[in-house]
């Protein structure tokens, strides 16, 4: 697959980092350099900033898929976009039915309304989960900068961007040394965008192996929630209790 070639020669794909953390989590005790993560943009640049909840669905081959989610904030910094993603569990009763759907259901679930708004109002305290990442980076493409291979693969050649990434991974704890996604939009309905999602990642033992995932995913807008007309009343009546 043409399209797939890239960060460390390996195909870009979409993220499952997590699949390597179910079998070992984490084990290092060495001092964590911070994450870093960059942005580049090839072209013109989709108008996605915001607040976005990524659901993969992905699996090797024919086998069961699993839910894989993510949060993305996406801004706009010195007039360019910026993307930031953030691995973390998603509350209780989401979190709940993520793992239901892994369990029982094959790899599905779609989030009703309460659950966007549940995750809308945890947002900015979302527990975080650690996938052993230590660097990120995001390329960005425009459709009208496509080159010859997203046109004509099949996985990208309707999508309405693209979004490639490349993660390297702390060694040891079964985590891959490194992986490269591939995010590929093929729709937008009711603001929300689906489309194809690939993954591979290498292994690190006994000798370098490609290991390949693919589905679908789904990226889901989360509004930035604002305390409501009651939350501020409530406020403020509290605050002349206490006078």
């Amino acid at each position: 697959m043409r399209v797939a070639l890239g960060v460390c020669g390996i195909a870009l794909a979409a993220s499952v980092g997590a699949w390597a953390e179910d079998a070992a989590p984490p084990t290092t005790t060495t001092t964590r350099p911070p994450l870093q993560q960059t942005t580049t943009v090839d072209g013109t640049a989709p108008a996605i900033q915001g607040r976005w909840l990524v659901l993969a669905s992905v699996g090797i081959g024919q086998s069961a898929k699993r839910v894989v989610p993510s949060v993305l904030d996406i801004s706009t910094k010195d007039g360019k976009l910026e993307v930031r993603e953030r691995h973390v569990v998603l509350p209780p009763v989401q979190d709940a039915a993520i793992k239901r759907g892994n369990d029982e259901l094959g790899g599905v679930w779609s989030p009703g309304p309460a659950d966007v708004a549940a995750i809308a109002a945890a947002w900015d305290t979302l527990e975080p989960e650690d996938r052993g990442i230590t660097t990120m980076t995001h390329q960005v493409t425009g459709r009208d900068a496509f080159d010859a291979d997203l046109k004509n693969e099949a996985i990208s050649k309707d999508a309405l961007w693209v979004l490639r990434q490349s993660y390297v991974f702390l060694p040891g704890g079964s985590r891959p040394v490194n992986q490269a996604n591939l995010l590929a939009p093929l729709k937008l309905e009711n603001g929300v965008y689906s489309g194809n999602y690939i993954a591979v990642a290498v292994a690190a033992a006994p000798f370098p192996v490609p290991i390949k995932f693919d589905g679908s995913f789904q990226m889901i807008p989360i509004e930035q929630v604002s305390p409501s007309l009651w939350t501020r009343l409530g406020d403020f009546f509290a605050g002349c209790n206490r006078r």
